[in-house]
């Protein structure tokens, strides 16, 4: 676990490319799931995606509470780019 500010990054040994971002002292929850850009197929439809070269980056809301504002969701997407150092990455919605 790391904690810097108002988020905290967990993740697990036993789920690999899998990271979670949790607002610290708040009910806020994003699954982050690195999945390789050969395997497309596998991606889950109606998720915020971040596309780079090797990787397609996963961001799922898994709090109990719906996230009402993109904003919300936006700011621990950039925190999450900025501590992994990610300088280049497309956003896109997959709607299906």
């Amino acid at each position: 676990m790391h904690i810097e500010g108002k988020y905290l990054l967990l993740n697990y040994r036993d789920m690999p490319d899998t990271d979670f971002i949790c607002e610290n002292g708040g009910d806020l929850r994003i699954r982050v799931l690195r999945i390789p850009r050969n395997k497309l197929d596998a991606l889950p439809e109606g998720e915020l995606l971040g596309a780079m070269d090797k990787w397609i980056l996963v961001f799922q809301n898994i709090s109990n509470r719906r996230i009402t504002e993109q904003e919300e969701l936006i700011r621990a997407v950039h925190w999450y780019t900025c501590k992994f150092g990610i300088q280049q990455m497309k956003m896109l919605y997959l709607k299906r």
